[in-house]
């Protein structure tokens, strides 16, 4: 079912209804099965027993009867069984996003392995961890597509790329059965990241068995005598010594401790992989049938090919080789390893698929988890029909954004303001008292440049922006173990924004300062902001400040064109803040300090 509705929380409702009858249906046929099944088993030990004890025909054609009727319905049975977990966790799929639409933070991936404090912009921005950006977006399941995500949250791209990946989006926000169905296969992959990573260890390893020929041959072909002989014995007048099968155990059994230290180095690699490798082909296969009509994501389709064949065809292929490898783990592996050289025909067999196909799984993996990216971000612009693809002006810089509020606030308790920035060689100071919403106001617009410089949707009505490198300065602290002062850390990020607007780049630099130069006294911290203000300023780059320093809002007098003043005020109601969270034009002449000190006993 695909679908373009608009009301996210009837959409959910009626899917989740509509697979609960489809559950309750096929538990109608579950049951029935697992009965069947259960009687022919025991009719047939029954028949079994029977025959033994009665040495009759007749009831043995019974048996023989219900041994093979037992095949049929068992596979029968394994497929209703597998497509009824499917549809449960189709189920908890869209349970959890009806969810999300008033609680958006999922059990999933918060992308806290990701955060890094020097990073231009994600930690002040909350890109990474509990209740950040990542956690609101992401539907990843696979190592892969965790880690595409979190590369396309770290920096700002290209006008073409941004569009290509918008056009992709907007196609697969309507294609709900096709990005639940991946999200549904993905489910199944339990792994953690490193152990994900094994697979492509595997790939990555020189080839650990003889590439001769002739070795090749001898485990081809020694396994052939020894199952020939073993049998020819059981032939009347055969005559074969019982100690030439024993010897050809026995050779096997020699060869199979002189490799046995690579064949359990390949078998580390791939005792894990087999419940992996399974989801993801069928990721990749589910990606191969759909019919897209953008470009970006026909593109990225005919990626999944090799010589002809879907890529999901060969990594089904590993994932049977793998499963069978895990025979190990059974009793029965002694005899089978010994008679017919199991896991170095095995062994080779993943040699020969590496050398086929190993160079070429990256790519499809790559694929895959930038579809489980995609699909993350359309999956955010079906939960917020509110919410707009922002457009690319062409012009030096500019943002141009409508009703734009906090992506991680709630819809309720979430408060939007316009925002007008146009060309370089402007700042745009907030002032206002404490708690009014400067650092928020910040962060919105920093999250929604993030996120539409990776070509997802944003929280407003209508955005415009140029693309541009995004610098911040906002949540700095001291670092004990670095040795490091809160002022020197504030000096540090500073001088990472002036070294970037420095640097030769095709993209201008928007830089986000929350209340700088906190570490020193005031009249340091006046002078030094000032200071900065007017070098930002000469270096023809732009962003938005926000401090308490009314002497920064003063700059405008003299520079009237570079300077632009906004503000957030709150009134004081009895013992009550009041404040409507809007912005407004002008320097703010309201401040609350001393009202909260007194708010907590400070005689002021």
């Amino acid at each position: 079912m695909n679908t373009n509705s608009n009301n996210p929380q009837q959409l959910y409702s009626e899917r989740i209804a509509q697979l609960a009858r489809q559950i309750a249906g096929i538990r109608k046929i579950d049951i029935p099965l697992g009965i069947a099944k259960l009687i022919a088993v025991l009719s047939g030990l029954f028949f079994l027993f029977q025959t033994i004890a009665k040495q009759a025909d007749p009831h043995l054609y019974i048996f023989s009867a219900l041994l093979v009727l037992l095949i049929p319905l068992s596979i029968g049975h394994e497929k209703v069984l597998f497509r009824k977990k499917f549809l449960h966790q189709l189920l908890t799929i869209n349970e959890n996003e009806l969810r999300s639409l008033e609680h958006p933070f999922l059990k999933v991936d918060d992308g806290s392995s990701f955060i890094d404090p020097s990073h231009p912009y994600t930690s002040d921005l909350d890109i990474f961890g509990p209740h950040s950006v990542f956690h609101l977006v992401n539907r990843t399941y696979t190592n892969w597509g965790n880690r595409t995500l979190a590369r396309w949250l770290r920096r700002l791209w290209k006008p073409e790329i941004i569009l290509e990946r918008q056009e992709g989006i907007v196609e697969l926000k309507d294609m709900l059965d096709f990005r639940q169905r991946t999200m549904a296969f993905g489910s199944r992959i339990r792994f953690k990241a490193k152990e994900q990573d094994i697979i492509r260890e595997l790939l990555d390893q020189p080839p650990l068995l003889s590439q001769s020929r002739r070795f090749k041959l001898f485990i081809k072909i020694i396994p052939i005598i020894t199952i020939s002989v073993i049998i020819a014995m059981f032939f009347p007048g055969a005559n074969i010594p019982w100690y030439l099968p024993l010897g050809l155990f026995a050779l096997q059994f020699l060869v199979n401790i002189a490799t046995f230290k690579r064949v359990s180095t390949l078998y580390r690699f791939t005792e894990r992989s087999a419940k992996i490798l399974k989801p993801t082909a069928d990721i990749i296969q589910e990606i191969i049938r759909q019919d897209f009509s953008t470009p970006h994501l026909i593109e990225l389709q005919s990626r999944l090919h090799h010589n002809g064949k879907p890529a999901s065809i060969y990594i089904k292929s590993l994932s049977t080789l793998v499963e069978w490898l895990n025979l190990r783990l059974s009793a029965i592996h002694f005899f089978v390893n010994n008679t017919v050289f199991w896991d170095l025909n095995l062994a080779e067999k993943i040699e020969r698929w590496k050398a086929e196909a190993g160079n070429h799984v990256n790519q499809w993996f790559a694929v895959a988890g930038e579809f489980e990216t995609l699909n993350s971000f359309a999956n955010v612009m079906c939960n917020n029909p509110s919410w707009t693809m922002p457009t690319i002006v062409e012009a030096p810089f500019g943002i141009a954004a409508k009703e734009m509020g906090h992506p991680l606030i709630p819809p309720q308790g979430r408060v939007n303001n316009d925002l007008h920035i146009q060309g370089t060689g402007t700042v745009n100071i907030v002032t206002g008292p404490n708690m009014a919403g400067k650092s928020t106001f910040l962060r919105t617009a920093g999250a929604n440049l993030v996120m539409a410089g990776v070509g997802a949707p944003v929280c407003a009505g209508a955005f415009s922006f140029a693309p541009c490198r995004i610098y911040t300065s906002m949540k700095i602290s001291d670092s004990l173990d670095q040795g490091l002062s809160l002022f020197y850390a504030e000096l540090q990020r500073i001088k990472m924004i002036l070294d970037a607007v420095g640097s030769d780049s095709s993209l201008p630099v928007f830089f986000i300062i929350d209340e700088m130069l906190k570490g020193t006294n005031t009249m340091d911290r006046r002078q030094g902001a000032v200071a900065l203000v007017k070098q930002l300023i000469k270096q023809n780059t732009t962003g938005l400040l926000a401090t308490h320093d009314l002497a920064l809002a003063e700059l405008k007098t003299e520079r009237p064109r570079q300077i632009l003043n906004f503000h957030f005020d709150g009134e004081v109601e009895g013992d009550q803040l009041i404040f409507d969270y809007k912005l407004k034009e002008g320097p703010c002449n309201s401040f609350n300090a001393l009202v909260l000190m007194k708010k907590i006993g400070i005689e002021v």
